[in-house]
């Protein structure tokens, strides 16, 4: 008998539970500050950022000064969004496909910005001083990742920014760090605490900090009445404040999970599952079924607003996501409108994927169509 079915892993997954040990553990053992105090604890803090800073490089497939720690996909975007030296005329090209967090930063700060719903075929990509791009959709699951790489040979000089958000808990990385300029995405997408994530820069030195205070400075100067800051050197520079110890460490320690696991056939796993919702969500009478890749399906049933079809499947204890998803313009671009989105993760299995199935079958019912 399945007690709860968990299908919202694209808004955040379920938690790997030596992600959440980790974090417990620190708060537990050390709880201290990193990069401050000289006694043990404070020295430990400092060892295991690091140490962490590594293990989520390795995973990346980058070099450890090329990680910045954020408090999430979001935030990383817009630091690349406000960091970056750009003029008034320069172009900045944003994918329709792009999840709210990639088109906004970009919009709300800069004057020419051109959305475009194929980034590939317009024209003005060659022109692009900033290309933004979904790595892939959370309303399709659709991957873009061979786009990003024709997008890096078709506009060479173009700085490439790209959300992984989605793409980091059903993709490796690699390819895709070593063609862009930055990336961003955030720990619970791939199981780890919330407010924990990544930006990932190959020259970090384009941008300048959005957050100045403690840590990201060397010193700060003072000479008749004037402050004159030296900023760190490296991910330190975009990392003021006190820092997310806690869900940095569970953030390593969900990539060390995941290094470790046969990725290409949880990869497939995820495929085959998506593949038999897919299958019985289209055998239904009055469901239609928008787009199913990659553990992302989108749907709805006929004369049943996707809030209601989520209320009746909680009903069920089945947990899925109605609305637009922070995608709207894909969205109302696409012709979807507002539609139902169950998402699977690797913790997922064949019997929940029935159980939703067959408690489908009576949306219509109980809203008494």
């Amino acid at each position: 008998m399945v007690k709860e079915v968990y299908f919202d892993n694209a808004a955040t997954m379920t938690k790997i539970p030596e992600a959440v040990q980790a974090e417990a553990d620190y708060y537990r053992e050390v709880d201290a500050n990193a990069l401050r105090g000289l006694y043990d604890r404070g020295v430990k803090a400092t060892e295991m950022l690091e140490a962490s800073r590594r293990d989520v490089a390795e995973f990346v497939g980058a070099q450890a000064s090329q990680i910045v720690f954020t408090r999430g996909a979001t935030e990383g975007l817009n630091m690349i969004a406000n960091g970056l030296e750009l003029g008034d005329q320069d172009l900045i090209l944003v994918g329709i496909n792009n999840h709210h967090s990639n088109i906004l930063p970009w919009t709300e700060r800069h004057k020419n910005v051109k959305i475009t719903k194929d980034i590939l075929s317009d024209p003005d990509l060659e022109n692009a001083k900033v290309i933004a791009m979904c790595g892939m959709s959370n309303v399709t699951g659709q991957s873009f990742a061979k786009d990003v790489l024709e997008a890096r040979q078709k506009a060479e000089k173009a700085i490439l920014v790209v959300d992984a958000a989605q793409l980091v808990a059903h993709a490796e990385l690699a390819d895709i760090v070593d063609a862009v300029d930055f990336l961003a995405f955030s720990g619970h997408k791939i199981g780890a605490p919330m407010g924990i994530g990544v930006l990932y820069g190959k020259d970090l030195s384009l941008l300048r900090p959005m957050h100045f205070g403690g840590e990201m400075v060397e010193s700060v100067n003072y000479d008749e009445g004037q402050v004159v800051p030296e900023l760190a050197d490296g991910p330190q520079k975009f990392e003021g404040g006190t820092l997310n110890m806690g869900g940095i460490v569970g953030l390593a320690a969900a990539a060390r999970y995941w290094k470790n696991l046969n990725r290409k056939a949880e990869f497939e796993k995820i495929d085959k599952l998506t593949r038999k919702l897919v299958d019985g969500l289209k055998a239904i009478p009055h469901v239609q079924v928008y787009a199913g890749e990659k553990g992302i399906v989108s749907f709805n049933v006929e004369g049943v607003h996707p809030h209601d079809t989520a209320q009746v499947l909680n009903h069920y204890k089945i947990d899925v996501r109605a609305g637009y998803h922070c995608a709207q313009p894909f969205c109302t671009c696409a012709g979807f409108g507002p539609v139902v989105r169950a998402s699977l993760s690797i913790f997922n299995t064949e019997d929940e994927v029935g159980y939703f199935v067959e408690s489908m079958k009576k949306v219509r019912e109980d809203m008494g169509l």
